[in-house]
């Protein structure tokens, strides 16, 4: 053996007798270096060759893909060599086979672990039995490089609990890992999910990943998840937070989902199960994971967020591709019950125009569907800025649960909304959802800029405190719904309990123009007695200054409401007599042409 090869095995030893670490298992044992010193090292091609060499000293196998070097160590390894399947790690002797007295250990430098060590290969379609036999085997805190080549999953490959790994790529262009077609069954039974990654601390970065596809209501499975999920060793669940987890860099080039990040929740005794139940108990939220930077383009559902706690999404893009005469629920974020949740410089598109397709959102947050009795996310702290959404048809859909939830729209853009031929089509929509007590103590948008089809805001939910402001919209078909307000608020109203105060809503600075000639700019009803609504500074236009009068009044508001609209007089919303504009005003005969050109 030539110098070169022991002292590259001994690099950064400062003299004989310096320790050299070695994986074993969750923990690094080490040896020591006179003996690899004094030794002429065998070199060999093969694990089988390595395996027959007389036990004792340091050898280095050439074997493609899994070059390096290996220890001999003396004690029983019997289990360890029971996980590593493919003999990434521990290669036992020929004369004991089982690890038991002994075994060869590859070293391993600052805890790096390449996948080609445990057999993955582009000729593959199984190598998810290789990485999984990686993640069992690689210590906590470890990376665990994914080659350069594209290969091939038929099966979820899953890091459980307990351990960090930290999965990354060469870079998204040259580590792809695809799933099989044909083997859908086995994502679908295993977890809706391809790449699954649930230690705390756990990163994913620098990928390309192809996931399954199942564009049916039945499910649809995930190219990456981050969390525990409710399927995760469900025979022996594991409790407890999962934090701090990131996903940085990743491409996703297809499936039905992109992104997953969830919580751990199993179903209570006789309680329905699924995604949609609402009687779902004994899960823990996951804290500060952070989804960056990625290239996301699927069918479905771009990046998904149940049950997070102080989560970010920073700088995404997501195309969404489904087209069906059936009404699939698709949108490019979905958060479901947050405690804190920040998206900026989201951009989402569909990639087709399809009117059809009812749930097109560009970010949909809504209520959890979980009622927990130790933790309820209420979507309290919710934060979207500079966000965009193309082809849409609805832009931001926002719900709620609890008396706390609270959301704030601070920069977003909506060009070329779709007409649905059964959903308005809105820039943004607060709802009620399923959930018949959802409600919000706040909700604020600003900085809003919409062109096309879709009407400014449909707001039918209970809110404390609600306010709009700098809305620059334009509609540019004379074809548009004409049975739908282009300013719809609705259910703004005192809450119960011990909240109290009056429902305020504001709305300030929003500019419409519209070629509608039938329909109402701002329509306010179902308003509660304690409510006040204040207009200031808005300005609309219908095509010619033709339609109904800039504010409408429907019959449903409780005697009490009241709308200011010069900064003092209070009108009756319940009343039947003209409701006076004041401080709001209308473009006059051609300002549409003359500001859309």
């Amino acid at each position: 053996m030539s110098d070169s090869k022991i002292s590259e095995l001994t690099a950064g030893a400062a003299a004989v007798g310096d320790l050299i670490p070695i994986a074993r298992g969750s923990v690094n044992y080490k040896v020591t270096a006179e003996s690899v010193a004094a030794l002429a090292i065998p070199y060999v091609s093969t694990r089988t060759a390595l395996a027959g060499l007389t036990p004792t000293g340091a050898a280095y196998l050439s074997e493609s893909g899994r070059e390096g070097w290996f220890i001999w160590a003396s004690g029983n390894f019997s289990s360890l060599v029971t996980l590593d399947t493919y003999q990434g790690v521990y290669v036992p002797p020929t004369s004991a086979p089982t690890g038991a007295s002994g075994c060869w250990v590859r070293y391993v430098p600052d805890n790096v672990y390449l996948a080609t060590w445990f057999g993955v290969s582009s000729s593959s379609t199984t190598n998810n039995l290789n990485y999984n036999s990686a993640g069992a085997v690689i210590p906590n805190g470890a990376t665990l490089v994914v080659p350069a080549f594209t290969h091939t999953v038929s099966a979820p490959v899953v890091f459980k609990p307990g351990k960090a790994v930290h999965l990354r790529g060469v870079s998204p262009s040259l580590s792809r890992i695809d799933a099989n077609p044909a083997t859908l069954s086995a994502f679908m039974t295993g977890g809706l999910t391809m790449i699954h990654l649930t230690g705390s601390k756990s990163t994913v970065k620098d990928l390309t990943l192809t996931g399954p596809v199942n564009n049916v209501p039945s499910g649809e499975p995930a190219a990456l998840t981050l969390g525990k999920a409710f399927y995760l060793d469900a025979g022996s669940p594991v409790y407890g937070t999962c934090d701090d987890m990131v996903a940085d860099n990743i491409t996703v080039l297809g499936g039905s989902a992109g992104i997953r990040v969830t919580v751990y929740f199993s179903a209570k005794a006789g309680a329905p199960t699924g995604v949609g139940s609402q009687d779902w108990v004994h899960y823990d939220p996951i804290v500060r994971p952070v989804v960056r930077n990625c290239n996301i383009t699927v069918d479905r559902a771009g990046i998904e967020y149940y049950g997070v706690v102080d989560a970010r999404d920073e700088n995404n893009t997501v195309t969404l591709n489904y087209v069906s005469d059936v009404a699939v629920f698709c949108a490019g974020i979905r958060v479901l019950g947050s405690q804190g949740f920040h998206t900026a410089g989201l951009r989402v598109q569909f990639a087709q125009e399809h009117t059809s397709n009812v749930n097109r959102y560009g970010i949909f947050v809504a209520h959890a569907g979980f009622n927990d009795d130790k933790w309820r996310p209420s979507n309290k702290g919710v934060v979207i800025t500079d966000a965009k959404a193309v082809n849409a048809t609805q832009g931001i859909f926002l719900g709620s649960t609890g008396t706390d939830g609270d959301v704030i729209v601070d920069g977003f853009e909506m060009v070329n909304p779709i007409e649905s031929t059964v959903q308005f089509t809105t820039t943004i929509v607060c709802d009620l959802y399923t959930n018949a007590g959802a409600r919000m103590k706040r909700c604020s948008v600003r900085n809003v800029k919409a062109r096309g089809q879709a009407n400014v805001l449909r707001y039918e939910m209970p809110v404390q405190h609600f306010t709009i402001q700098d809305v620059d919209w334009v509609q540019n078909s004379v074809t548009a719904d004409t049975s739908t307000p282009i300013f719809r608020l609705f259910d703004v109203q005192l809450f119960v309990g011990s909240v109290g105060g009056y429902g305020l809503v504001e709305i300030e600075r929003v500019k419409i123009r519209s070629r509608r000639t039938t329909y109402g700019e701002f329509t306010i009803g179902g308003m509660a007695a304690t409510t006040k609504v204040v207009m200031n500074d808005n300005w609309s236009s219908p095509d010619g200054g033709a339609g109904f009068t800039q504010i409408i009044r429907t019959g449903t508001n409780t005697s009490g409401s009241k709308l200011i609209t010069d900064g003092v007089t209070e009108q009756d919303l319940s009343g039947v007599t003209p409701l006076v504009s004041n401080r709001n005003y209308r473009y006059p005969t051609g300002a549409w042409s003359l500001a859309t050109g």
